[in-house]
């Protein structure tokens, strides 16, 4: 029932709906990726965004290399001077589903290099920042193609976001 007293609070909110056409649908859809080669899960511990809010300073993109070992490095290159900073000891978390022609298990060896820009990563990495009560945030990198935020709020049942970061595609010079 609906209460009056002083101490009471009525929340309202209004949240508008519209009724979008099945063709519509497909535009609202996370996008079609390939799985991550790389997946790790970042600490609460110590925040990447920092990190990143100091090297968007210098440029407007930033390196991120991950390994299935539980490394990250977080780098960029700018007017001949190389900046990175070093993540280890981080969870690598494999695929459920297991692949059909693979049966040797998880590539422990699997690492990946991603070129992002360095201000829509850290616009991203805003809930770091928060009080926002998470499970976990998943970090997964997709070579030439995507990085993908997963963060899973607690509790669980509360839901999760994702963020799909698209990267710029690497060219030799970059890699080496």
């Amino acid at each position: 029932g609906r209460h009056t007293s002083d101490s009471d609070v009525e929340v309202h909110q209004a949240i508008p709906v519209r009724i979008m056409r099945r063709t519509e649908m497909q535009n609202h859809l996370p996008p079609q990726i390939n799985h991550p080669q790389v997946q790790l899960e970042l600490p609460f511990d110590r925040p990447i965004r920092p990190v990143i809010d100091k090297l968007k300073v210098m440029g407007n993109t930033v390196f991120l290399e991950g390994n299935m070992k539980g490394d990250l490095t977080i780098r960029q290159d700018h007017d001949g001077a190389s900046m990175a900073c070093f993540y280890n000891r981080l969870i690598p978390r494999w695929q459920d589903e297991e692949d059909e022609n693979n049966h040797a298990g998880p590539n422990i060896n699997a690492s990946c290099r991603v070129k992002v820009d360095a201000h829509k990563l850290s616009t991203c990495l805003q809930f770091q920042q928060s009080q926002l009560p998470m499970t976990s945030c998943l970090l997964g990198m997709v070579y030439n193609e995507m990085l993908v935020l997963h963060i899973l709020l607690s509790p669980e049942q509360l839901g999760f976001f994702t963020y799909y970061l698209p990267v710029h595609y690497l060219q030799e010079e970059d890699l080496g």
